[in-house]
C-alpha cells in the first residue's frame, strides 16, 4: 500500500511585521484543556460545547452534569478524573495553596474519623468544611487539614486554638467539595449506626415505646425519632433526643444530619402540599407528636428553638452546598444550623405553603404572615421571601402580635438596609413618635453626612447624581469588550481573582474601558530562542519569567514593551503563583539560520523481494551575531507512514543527538517530533544534521512523490 505522508502541524511563530498577525508561540486557546480534549475527541462539538459552559454557569450545575444531560452519554470514568485534576489544579492556582486528591490519597477513612472524633469536633468541620486527614512524622508534628476554603479566617484561627493544647500545627491541603461531602458522610453514617444502636439497646432496657409510627422512615434520612415526653416546659425538652445539642453557644449548635440519603426523602413525604397546616399549631405538641415528614419536622425544631431563645429574627439563606440557618439575638446575627443541599428547594416551598405565598412564583419578593402557639401562648411571625444566587432566602420576624410587624421591604425598596444598623439613628426625644425607636436614615441624608465626615462640600442633588450612575453603570454591561480583552466568566476551567491595588486610581466616568496600574513587581527573567528551519528561517525570542506574584495572572492581553518602547501584544494562558511563563519577543535579527536537503535514490535486491531505498539528509547551519550566548531550541520532523503502511523509515544517523519533540505543551500532539538544544558562543557558528531513509517495495511509490525534502 502506498504511503501518506503527513502535515507538519507545529504551528511555528509568525513574522510580527505583519500588523494583522498575532504572536504564535503562545496559543490563544479559550477553552481549558479538559475542554480542548473533550470537543477533539468527538464526544460534543465547540458550538454546543459553548452552550453547556453556558448552562453549567447558569444553573450552577458541574460541567460533566451538564454534557451528559444534553447529549444523553455518559462521560467515561477517565473523563470525569480529568476533570477533577483540572479542577483540583484551579484551586490550587487559586488560593496558592496545594491541592489534594483525596480519592487517589488513600488515607483510611478510619483515620479521619478518629482525628475528628479526638481533634477537630463535627461541628467545626461542617462549620467551615474542613477534614482532619494525617499527622505528619516531621519534628515538630503538624496535621495536614483539608479545606473546601484554605483562605478563611474563621476556620485557621479556630484550627490554631483546637491543635495548640496538643502542640501541633497545620498544614493547609485544598479539597474539591465532592470529597469533602464524601467523607463527611462517611463520618455522619458511621455516627449514625452507633447512635441507633445505642438508642435500640436503650429502648430495650426501659421497654418503652416510641411515638414515630414509622421509626424506618426516619432512620432513612438520618433524623432520630422524638421519644415520649411528658413535661409542658420546652425548656426541659429533650433537646438531644430532637437532634438538636444543648450547648448554650450558638456556634456550636447543630441540627443531627438530615440526609445521609438523599433518595430517601421522596419515601418521607417531600411533596408538602399534602400536610395540613393550621395557624392554631402548637409547637411543643408538634415536636412531640407522631410521623411529620423531615422538613416539617426541621422547620417546627427551627421556630421552637427561635421563640425559645428570644431571638428577633431568623435568616434561611440558600448556599451552593446547603442551607445556612442564622438567628439573631441581641443584634447579633450567628450561625445556627448547616442542613444539606436537599433541604434547599422543599424548605422554601414549606415556608411558602405556612405563610400563603405564590410556591409557583420564584423572581419576585413575596411577603406573609403565619402564627404558632408556644408554651400557651400565639407568638406571631411575618415572612419575607426573596430570590438570591443560588435559590430563595426565607427572613422571618419573630413578634407577639401583628400590629408590630412591619414589612420587611418597605425600606425605600432596599431589603439590605434590614441589616443596616450603622446607617439608623435614634429618635429624638421631642418626637412623639419615633422616640427611643432606631429608623432607617434616609438615603439623601446618609450620603451627605458620609461626605460631611470627608470633609466634602455638596451642592447638589445626591441621589439623582447616584441614580445616574448607576443608569451609566448598566449601559456600560452592555459595551463590547476592547481589542484583546477576555470575559473570563466565558473561560471553561478559568475563574475570577480580586487584585488589590496598590495606590488610588482614576478611572473616568466616559463608559469607555481604560487600563490602570494596579502593582509593578521585578521578577527572574531567562532568555532563549526558537527556530523551526522547516517553516522558515526566523529565530524567535522567547522570555521565560518567573511569575512573582502570590496571585495567578489570568487568561488574557499582555503589552511587551523593551527598553521603555513597545514592542508587541499577545494572549497568555492562566499562569499560577509562582508558576512560569513563556512571552514572545519577536524576531532576533542576529541569529541566522539556513536549511539545506539533499536526496537519492538506492535499489537494494533479494532473492524473492526488491526494495527502493529513498535517502534524505538535512543540514541545519546555525550562526550566533549576538554579544551573548544564545540557547536555542531548533524544532524538526521526520515523515511517519500511515497506518498498516508496508513502509519503513530509518533514523540512519543523527549530529549531534536529538530528542523526541511531541508538542503536548500546546495541547497540540504531533507524531514523529524532535528538537535539539545548542548553546553558542558569541560569534560561533554550528552544524546540526540528520540523514534517514524510507524504504518501499519496488511495486509502490509515495504519495506526493518520493523525496520528502525539499
Amino acid at each position: 500500500m502506498p504511503s501518506q505522508d503527513l502535515e507538519y502541524e507545529l504551528f511555528p511563530p509568525r513574522d510580527p511585521s505583519y500588523a494583522s498577525q498575532r504572536w504564535g508561540i503562545v496559543t490563544q486557546d479559550n477553552f481549558s484543556p479538559f475542554v480542548n480534549n473533550l470537543v477533539a475527541s468527538g464526544y460534543i462539538d465547540s458550538n454546543r460545547m459553548n452552550e453547556a459552559l453556558k448552562q453549567s454557569r447558569q444553573l450552577q450545575k458541574p460541567l460533566p452534569e451538564v454534557l451528559e444531560n444534553m447529549t444523553n452519554r455518559k462521560l467515561s470514568p477517565k473523563w470525569l478524573r480529568l476533570y477533577k485534576l483540572q479542577r483540583l489544579f484551579e484551586l490550587k492556582a487559586i488560593y496558592a495553596v496545594e491541592s489534594l486528591d483525596l480519592e487517589s490519597a488513600e488515607i483510611p477513612a478510619e483515620q479521619i474519623v478518629d482525628l475528628m472524633e479526638n481533634l477537630i469536633p463535627i461541628q467545626t468541620c461542617r462549620l467551615h468544611r474542613i477534614l482532619p486527614l494525617y499527622k505528619t512524622k516531621a519534628n515538630p508534628p503538624s496535621l495536614v487539614v483539608g479545606m473546601v476554603d484554605p483562605d478563611k479566617l474563621d476556620a485557621l484561627d479556630d484550627l490554631k486554638r483546637m491543635l495548640k493544647p496538643h502542640s501541633l500545627g497545620f498544614q493547609r491541603r485544598v479539597i474539591t467539595l465532592e470529597d469533602y461531602q464524601h467523607f463527611l458522610n462517611l463520618y455522619l453514617q458511621e455516627k449514625q449506626a452507633e447512635e441507633a444502636a445505642r438508642k435500640k439497646q436503650k429502648q430495650d432496657k426501659a421497654n418503652q415505646i416510641d411515638l414515630c409510627l414509622d421509626p424506618n422512615a426516619f432512620a432513612s434520612v438520618g433524623l432520630q425519632e422524638v421519644g415520649i415526653m411528658t413535661d409542658d416546659n420546652f425548656d426541659d425538652l429533650e433537646l438531644q433526643e430532637a437532634g438538636i445539642t444543648t450547648d448554650d453557644d450558638l456556634d456550636d449548635l447543630e441540627l443531627v444530619d438530615l440526609c445521609l440519603d438523599p433518595n430517601a426523602f421522596a419515601s418521607v413525604g417531600l411533596q408538602e402540599a399534602d400536610v395540613e397546616d393550621q395557624d392554631d399549631m402548637d409547637l411543643n405538641k408538634s415536636l412531640q407528636g407522631g410521623y411529620s415528614p423531615p422538613v416539617v419536622k426541621t422547620i417546627n425544631q427551627i421556630l421552637a428553638k427561635a421563640v425559645s431563645d428570644r431571638v428577633s429574627d431568623i435568616h434561611v439563606e440558600p448556599q451552593q452546598e446547603g442551607v445556612r440557618v442564622l438567628m439573631r439575638k441581641d443584634g447579633v446575627l450567628k450561625e445556627v444550623y448547616q442542613l444539606p443541599l436537599e433541604f434547599r428547594s422543599p424548605l422554601v416551598a414549606r415556608f411558602k405553603i405556612i405563610a400563603d405565598l405564590d410556591i409557583a412564583q420564584h423572581q419576585q419578593i413575596q411577603e406573609g404572615q403565619f402564627q404558632r402557639i408556644f408554651q400557651g401562648e400565639t407568638m406571631y411571625f411575618a415572612l419575607c421571601c426573596l430570590p438570591t444566587q443560588f435559590g430563595e432566602k426565607i427572613i422571618i420576624q419573630i413578634c407577639k402580635n401583628f400590629n408590630s410587624v412591619k414589612s420587611l421591604i418597605n425600606f425605600d425598596k432596599n431589603l439590605s438596609l434590614i441589616l443596616a444598623y450603622n446607617m439608623m439613628e435614634i429618635g429624638a426625644e421631642d418626637d412623639i413618635e419615633k422616640r427611643g425607636k432606631l429608623s432607617i436614615l434616609p438615603p439623601q441624608k446618609t450620603y451627605l453626612e458620609i461626605l460631611k465626615r470627608q470633609e466634602v462640600d455638596v451642592n447638589f442633588n445626591v441621589m439623582f447624581t447616584v441614580q445616574e450612575a448607576i443608569i451609566k453603570a448598566k449601559e456600560c454591561l452592555n459595551q463590547p469588550l476592547p481589542f484583546g480583552g477576555v470575559d473570563v466568566r466565558e473561560l471553561a476551567g478559568y475563574f475570577d481573582y480580586v487584585y488589590r491595588g496598590e495606590g488610588r486610581v482614576d478611572v473616568p466616568s466616559d463608559g469607555e474601558f481604560h487600563s490602570v496600574a494596579l502593582t509593578a513587581k521585578n521578577t527572574k527573567i531567562g532568555m532563549y530562542y526558537v527556530t523551526v528551519p522547516r517553516k522558515g528561517n526566523h529565530v524567535f525570542r522567547i522570555a521565560r519569567l518567573l511569575n512573582p506574584l502570590a496571585s495567578p495572572l489570568l487568561n488574557g492581553l499582555v503589552d511587551v514593551y523593551l527598553n521603555g518602547e513597545y514592542l508587541l501584544s499577545t494572549q497568555i494562558k492562566t499562569v499560577p503563583p509562582k508558576g512560569e511563563l513563556d512571552l514572545g519577543l519577536g524576531v532576533e535579527q542576529s541569529i541566522k539560520v539556513a536549511r539545506n536537503t539533499s536526496y537519492r535514490e538506492n535499489w537494494s535486491g533479494h532473492i524473492l523481494v526488491g526494495l527502493n531505498e529513498f535517502h534524505h539528509e538535512i543540514k541545519i547551519d546555525l550562526a550566533n551575531n549576538l554579544s551573548k550566548p544564545a540557547k536555542i531550541e531548533v524544532r524538526e520532523r521526520i515523515p511517519i507512514p500511515a497506518k498498516n503502511a508496508k513502509v519503513d523509515i530509518i533514523i540512519d544517523a543523527v549530529s549531534p543527538p536529538w530528542k523526541k519533540y511531541d508538542q503536548t505543551e500546546r495541547n497540540l500532539p504531533i507524531a514523529g517530533g524532535y528538537h535539539w538544544w545548542v548553546n553558542l558562543s558569541p560569534g560561533e557558528e554550528k552544524t546540526l544534521s540528520v540523514a534517514y531513509i524510507v524504504k518501499t517495495a519496488t511495486d509502490q511509490a509515495l504519495i506526493g512523490g518520493n523525496r520528502r525534502e525539499e
